[in-house]
Formats: structure tokens, C-alpha cells, sequence
């Protein structure tokens, strides 16, 4: 699967069953960090900095594949039969907002099919990084992030990850 995410320095990949969207109607770029680090850690999303805004392009695909230049992993669990790709946009207008819903209107393709349970995730960045902001990356007709979802077969730990990888922290 290929799915191109507008985005704004982040993508993630959440179960929107379970996660907890709003934050506050004036979060700042700390609560929204520390918002992100719990759902991660509740088994709700895997969140990763793109290094850019762009319109990136992500393969998700049901096993191990080859490496790139940076990879992260966590787990996420699954609580219905999909799980959804979505951008730093949808989650912090969801986090200002009570009464939006993600996914919002447009971005419903970005959904992946999956049977309920927890999945090993591993996204694996596949340029540069140090060129995120280069017409050569923004123009890539190629994956820039391959996304593997590998069901555990059972009962799941939750993500060890501290917080978004490669996201900016200032």
C-alpha cells in the first residue's frame, strides 16, 4: 500500500478508536509533545518526524523488510479492524477542538486494514535525512517512509519509545 500524507513535520500512525485527541484549547508545543508521549506509551499511535513539510509518501507493508537511513519502532494496538495514518495537522486541530472526530473528511483513504491485536511497528525512513527539505525529496516519486506492521500474535508490551522520534524539540 502507498498513501501520500500531507504533512507538517509529523506522521503517525494511530488506532482512532482508542486515542485520546483533544488536549486543550490553547495547548502549547510542550503539552502537545507530552500528549503525543502518552498516547505512544498507552499503545494508541507511533508518531516520527518527516524532517520537512511535505506530501510524503508512506508504504505499509505486513512484515520485515531491508534497512534505510534512520528507523523507529513501538507498538500499537489495534482495538478495531483498522488503524489510520494521519499528520501533526489533523492531530493538533483534533487537540484544540472537542467536537472534531479524526479521521476528518478526505483523509479516510489513509486507513489500514488490520485485525484487532497488537502489531510490532517499525517505520523505516528511506531518504536523507539531511535533505528533507530538497527539491529531490519533495519531488520523490518513491516511498520516503516504509511503515511495517507485524501482527505479535498476542497479548502486546507497550512502546518503550520516550517520545516522537526525530521530531524538532525547539
Amino acid at each position: 500500500m502507498g498513501t501520500v500524507v500531507p504533512a507538517e513535520y509529523l506522521i503517525a500512525v494511530v488506532d482512532l478508536a482508542a486515542y485520546r485527541t483533544f488536549v486543550a484549547p490553547d495547548w502549547t508545543l510542550d503539552a502537545i509533545r507530552e500528549h503525543f508521549a502518552a498516547e505512544i506509551a498507552r499503545g494508541t499511535m507511533l508518531a516520527w518526524g518527516t524532517g520537512a513539510s511535505g506530501n510524503w509518501r508512506v508504504e505499509v507493508i505486513r512484515d520485515r523488510a531491508g534497512g534505510g537511513f534512520r528507523e523507529c519502532a513501538g507498538r500499537v494496538r489495534a482495538t478495531t479492524g483498522q488503524l489510520h495514518l494521519t499528520s501533526y495537522d489533523e492531530l493538533t486541530v483534533a487537540a484544540q477542538f472537542r467536537d472534531v472526530r479524526l479521521p476528518r473528511a478526505g483523509t479516510e483513504a489513509w486507513a489500514v486494514a488490520v485485525e484487532p491485536g497488537w502489531y510490532d511497528c517499525r517505520v523505516v525512513q528511506l531518504y536523507d535525512p539531511g535533505l528533507a527539505e530538497s527539491e529531490v525529496v519533495f519531488h520523490q516519486e518513491t516511498p520516503h517512509f516504509r511503515l511495517e506492521l507485524v501482527a505479535t500474535g498476542g497479548k502486546g508490551r507497550r512502546s518503550r519509545v520516550a517520545g516522537v522520534p526525530w521530531f524538532p524539540t525547539a
